[in-house]
């Protein structure tokens, strides 16, 4: 298995809006006080900014088998 960082692209920020939303909704289940994140967390227009700002990332895991 390995991982690569490559930049994302502003084709992605639609599943990253997705991802950001997911995660920061889910700190309520390890002690935040409720559901949320900064400003922008939820917004496609400002993960399109940052993907355009080259300041996101997307982990690219590349699994292989081994046959033995």
């Amino acid at each position: 298995m390995s991982l690569q960082f490559v930049k994302a692209s502003t084709s992605d920020a639609l599943t990253l809006n997705g991802i950001s939303k997911r995660a920061f909704d889910s700190d309520v289940q390890v002690g935040a006080p409720s559901a949320g994140g900064p400003h922008g967390y939820m917004s496609v227009s400002y993960h399109t900014k940052m993907a355009r700002s080259n300041f996101c990332l997307e982990a690219l895991v590349h699994i292989t088998e081994n046959r033995m």
